[in-house]
């Protein structure tokens, strides 16, 4: 009704709120039904979203349209079917345009974070794929995201930073060992032994 009667930025990121939460109402149910239910609610969320970034892009905008594409790229990614997989990696591809925007306009500790994490959804998606051309890209959307975990730990050490770089290991470490070989082998350990020393 507030929508209806003003339409307008703060109305719409309210609204939009409204059908997040429900979104997750459905989610939390953990049936396909659920999440058919869901990603209709986050879609509903995602108009309004870029309604608002289509008249004010800046920062906020595109980050609260970032997260609504990291929704629907994890909704894809459950489907477990190579067309769930295709659009998950759209929907990280959108994130990731937005993330690197807001990094290059204001390169901190938060965006870079944010950078990171489109890389690690990527990354996930590729994952997803069969055969080692898909872990080869795979392993590079982890390694541009380890980078960046790295500055960020290095400049900033603390509880967070500290998990975002033991979860970008243990990634890099479950890929090494799915390509069975010696080499393989090799790189998963030293990926373990990071991982350990920041468990110290």
């Amino acid at each position: 009704q507030n929508y209806r009667e003003n339409p307008c930025y703060d109305t719409r990121r309210n609204l939009s709120v409204t059908y997040e939460r429900l979104g997750y109402l459905f989610l939390s149910k953990s049936t396909s039904e659920g999440n058919m239910e869901a990603e209709q609610w986050f879609r509903k969320g995602l108009e309004l979203n870029e309604q608002n970034h289509h008249e004010n892009p800046c920062y906020d905008t595109r980050r609260s349209l970032s997260v609504t594409y990291d929704r629907l790229g994890k909704l894809s990614l459950s489907k477990s079917t190579p067309e769930g997989n295709t659009e998950a990696e759209q929907w990280f591809r959108k994130m990731l345009e937005l993330a690197e925007q807001n990094y290059r306009e204001n390169p901190g500790y938060d965006s870079r974070r944010n950078l990171s994490v489109s890389y690690y959804k990527l990354g996930k998606a590729a994952e997803a794929g069969e055969g080692a051309a898909a872990l080869a890209e795979a392993e590079q959307w982890y390694q541009q995201g380890r980078l960046l975990d790295e500055i960020n730990f290095r400049q900033h050490p603390g509880p967070q930073s500290r998990e975002d770089m033991k979860s970008t290991y243990a990634a890099l470490y479950f890929l090494a060992k799915k390509k069975g070989t010696p080499e393989g082998e090799i790189e998963a350990d030293i990926w373990k032994r990071k991982y350990f020393e920041l468990e110290e």
